[in-house]
């Protein structure tokens, strides 16, 4: 015997799109459902300089050519 799951009985599941439910929805499961969770923090500035990744040969060793 195994386990069934009627999907008739399971009404539609809306799709999150204003911040604050998204903010809920990934306080109670830990994760999205429908996009991926840095899409929470797209708006926050980054806290560190951005540099192109040919640039990281300038940046080895703390000396900032």
């Amino acid at each position: 015997m195994g386990f069934y799951i009627d999907i008739s009985d399971i009404r539609h599941l809306e799709k999150k799109t204003s911040p604050d439910e998204l903010w809920e929805e990934y306080s109670a499961l830990g994760f999205l459902r429908n996009t991926h969770p840095l899409v929470l923090w797209k708006d926050k500035p980054a806290a560190f300089k951005r540099i192109k990744a040919v640039w990281l040969p300038r940046y080895v060793g703390g000396e900032w050519n």
